[in-house]
């Protein structure tokens, strides 16, 4: 396109004119076009505040990252805020993919209802399938409740938390499933319906695949408040969803509501994260009841508001729930048949492909009471579709930077062959090999560091490229990984290195790994350690979970809590922790150690799209065994206060000293999540708010019920500081403190509590 077209979209983002930007990057204009300054137009963009613009230049491909080395990113956290972030997110998983031609093509019959759907965020559609499919499922389903029933009999199947399999609501009266596939098969063909693939294809414009699938039973039952049964929406951005009625369900029912339009609307961050809604008009014309008769569907963006209504005089309401989804961020995962596994996990376009690839969240303990997408927030890349990311236009750069571009990724292995078994170098060849075979322009340099008894450079020659890849130091006597990673970091980084990785020498890398590194969290130039679920490669070729469970499980042990393996840190925020504390002899405890200080300094993810496999091997000799569990034991004795979080042994003076973060007595942990104990909602006052039980009473200030407010157990405590931080505009560092010190009072007089 000329410089004329370009000036008209610096215009088009100065005038603050979203719908002429949208025409001229739809013409060809590049998103990734500077004009004479050599500024972007994504940093006018947002420098000039105009999110709706920022969001369409993402969504036309431009570039996340650093054009310039010595230039911030535009999504640096002085310059972009998490709401403004919040928002802009929301237009981005709502646009379309340009020029996308979908393989569905949506049938003639259905043209209305989508432009329903997309007006109201609601649309029925009588007799979705013919009776003898009904019949069908509805049998199928049937054997569901039944064996339910025997788990029940069996003095098993009550709720313990909703992701579960398969569970029995007692308080609700609620039969409920998330793998609607196992039992009820045939459903799966409707799933893969062209009449469904079509509508879900035209709603969102963009490739579909299938989240989850549901069926749920709700007996006759009085009305109830809170959860699906209160207004709420499903804290997602843009979901298309199917609800299938498997009976009929009259005004006189439990059927759901659904307040039309609803789903256009963009939420502030707040309201986001708590699925706090205002009150409801019932009586208003806005109200869709989702009413029908057996056989009907009912197509609905869960982002709208809606609730599902109890009615002790009802009769039985069975549904069956699709979910559509165009991210693969959150799938929930499914029983698929055998003959039709294998045609899934090979066609990507297949819309069963990645839940034949997801483990089933509820074998892996998943508890939804945190938020997948919050942590990353700050990082596009991981919310912007794989087509959107990291496009980088060549004749946007107007000087050569390089690697500065590319982002090389500096992985060192740590090697320490003694007391491992024969099999070492094989499991290092593989993990190597796999991590020279990364796919697009994202690669890894390699190092190795060598704390063997004995030089191993003769095995290890063959995959090094420069003889400063590898070095040689002994360690005699007991080795200690810590100082080991610390000696390594010393001697291969540059002050250029942003980042870099750390890997056993048992880990294979996704062909992809470097690439989603890259778009989705280093561009944006932002302090984080990142590591990704480490699942067990069998001899079968099977993968096991056993290893990682959800790190807002709250006390599940660390190792599972933060996968280790490996992990990737930005070189500033690991210098100003001083690295790994080498008060732990031997091995264990040190990542946790770390972990504890990274999550209080900066970011810590763990991203469950990114998985490594682990390769199985005999352990090895338990020359450090004995340090294990003094090593447990120092490590509790930093959480409970009694000693620093810093010990530094060896640790040289040319790094930043490291940061100390006792706070005040029992250190609370940014991923726990605070809750109200007996005590309900403030009453307020003019300026006074007080919480009252039935045996006692607490007078808060202004600050400190806001924090109160927001310890309903959904938020973590880092994320009650970043949403306060977000709304007051305070200073990070002295807000944090000051929140952390009233959770430690609230806590200590039994007012909150800590899951």
């Amino acid at each position: 396109m000329s410089s004329e077209h370009k000036a008209e979209l610096f215009n088009a983002i100065h005038t603050g004119d979203p719908a002429s930007a949208v025409s001229l990057l739809e013409q060809g204009v590049s998103a990734n076009s500077r004009n004479e300054s050599g500024i972007s137009a994504l940093q006018l963009a947002v420098a000039s505040g105009m999110d709706t613009i920022v969001a369409q230049l993402l969504v036309h491909g431009a570039t996340i990252c650093n054009d310039y080395a010595d230039e911030p990113s535009p999504f640096a956290s002085e310059i972009m805020s998490l709401e403004r972030l919040h928002n802009i997110r929301q237009i981005v998983r709502r646009a379309p993919l340009p020029g996308y031609i979908g393989s569905h093509p949506l049938d003639e019959q259905y043209a209305g209802s989508i432009e329903t759907l997309r007006s109201e965020g609601i649309v029925r559609l009588q007799q979705l399938i013919d009776e003898e499919s009904r019949a069908v499922l509805h049998r199928q389903f049937s054997e569901f409740v039944e064996y339910l029933d025997r788990k029940m009999s069996a003095g098993e199947g009550l709720k313990k938390f909703y992701d579960e399999e398969v569970h029995y609501w007692p308080a609700e009266k609620a039969y409920v499933t998330n793998n609607a596939f196992r039992f009820c098969p045939s459903l799966i063909d409707v799933a893969l319906s062209p009449a469904l693939l079509g509508l879900a294809e035209a709603y969102y414009q963009k490739p579909v695949f299938i989240r989850r699938a549901m069926a749920m039973r709700y007996l006759p039952w009085q009305g109830t408040a809170g959860d699906m049964f209160d207004w709420h929406h499903d804290v997602e951005d843009k979901q298309f969803k199917v609800m299938l009625l498997l009976t009929d369900v009259s005004d006189d029912d439990q059927y759901m509501s659904y307040i039309s339009g609803s789903h256009l609307t963009l939420r502030p961050l707040r309201q986001f994260q708590s699925n706090r809604l205002e009150l409801i008009d019932e009586s208003g014309e806005r109200v869709f009841k989702a009413t029908g008769t057996a056989g009907d569907g009912f197509l609905f963006d869960t982002n709208g508001i809606h609730r599902a209504n109890r009615n002790s005089e009802g009769a039985v309401r069975d549904v069956l729930i699709l979910e559509y989804a165009c991210e693969a961020s959150d799938i929930a995962g499914g029983s698929i048949p055998g003959e039709l596994l294998d045609k899934c996990r090979t066609d990507k376009t297949h819309p069963l492909h990645h839940m034949s690839l997801e483990t089933p969240m509820w074998t892996i303990s998943r508890w939804r009471s945190s938020f997948t997408w919050h942590d990353t927030l700050p990082f596009p890349g991981t919310w912007l579709s794989s087509e959107y990311t990291f496009k980088t236009d060549p004749d946007s750069l107007s000087k050569d930077v390089g690697d500065s571009v590319r982002y090389p990724l500096k992985l060192i292995y740590i090697v320490h062959a003694d007391g491992l078994d024969e099999t070492w170098l094989d499991r290092l060849r593989v993990s190597i090999d796999s991590a020279n075979q990364q796919q697009g322009e994202q690669h890894f340099k390699i190092f190795i560091a060598d704390y063997s008894t004995e030089s191993i450079m003769h095995c290890v020659e063959e995959f090094l490229f420069d003889e400063r890849q590898y070095f040689h130091q002994p360690v005699h006597g007991v080795f200690n990984r810590a100082w080991c990673i610390n000696h390594a970091a010393r001697r291969f980084l540059t002050s250029s290195d942003k980042y870099f990785l750390v890997s056993d020498i048992d880990i294979i890398f996704p062909t992809d790994f470097a690439e989603k590194c890259v778009s989705k969290y280093l561009s944006s130039g932002r302090d984080i350690c990142l590591t990704a679920p480490a699942y067990y490669l069998e001899e079968s070729g099977s993968k096991s979970v056993r290893s990682y469970a959800d790190p807002f499980m709250g006390k599940m042990p660390i190792w599972r809590i933060f996968p280790g393996g490996c992990c990737l840190y930005s070189q500033d925020l690991f210098n100003r922790l001083g690295g790994f504390d080498e008060a732990y002899e031997g091995w264990g405890s040190e990542d946790e150690d770390l972990y504890e200080r990274a999550s209080a300094a900066s970011n810590v993810i763990v991203d469950r799209s990114m998985r490594f496999l682990h390769i199985n091997h005999p352990r090895r000799e338990d020359t450090e065994k004995p340090f294990v569990d003094e090593n447990i034991e120092h490590f509790a004795r930093k959480r409970d206060g009694l000693i620093g979080w810093c010990n530094w042994q060896r640790w040289g003076e040319d790094f930043m000293p490291p940061i100390t973060d006792n706070r005040s007595g029992k250190m609370i942990y940014r991923y726990r999540r605070p809750r109200w104990t007996r005590f309900g909602l403030p009453v307020v006052e003019g300026d006074r708010y007080t919480i009252i039980s039935p045996d006692a009473a607490f007078e808060l200030n202004a600050s400190a019920a806001a924090v109160y407010q927001l310890c309903t157990g959904q938020f973590s405590v880092g994320g009650i500081i970043d949403t306060l931080v977000a709304a007051t505009g305070y200073d990070q560092a002295e807000l944090s403190r000051d929140i952390m010190a009233t959770i430690d009072h609230l806590a200590a007089n039994g007012v909150i509590k800590l899951d």
